[in-house]
């Protein structure tokens, strides 16, 4: 029987988009909408790097809100970690 073959290494990018996956507003490191706060907590970039864009998107061509508003709108929000009863 032969050894299955091993899956390729991910990329950066894979693995980016992957995490994507999880993608959510955050509770917690919420400025605005949270949505910053919850592109730092799935990915490998902090939130301040995401509010940075923002702002450089808002600045150079105006679009900045807009795309945050969108992703606000449909992003779905954090669930509510409850703790375990005794």
């Amino acid at each position: 029987m032969e050894d299955p073959i091993p899956a390729p290494p991910k990329t950066g990018t894979q693995s980016f988009f992957e995490s994507l996956r999880s993608f959510h507003r955050s509770k917690t490191d919420c400025q605005i909408g949270g949505v910053c706060g919850g592109l730092g907590e799935c990915t490998p970039l902090p939130a301040w790097v995401y509010r940075v864009v923002f702002l450089l998107l808002l600045i150079s061509f105006g679009v900045g809100p807009v795309l945050y508003i969108i992703l606000w709108a449909c992003v779905p929000e954090a669930e509510d970690v409850q703790p375990e009863q005794e």
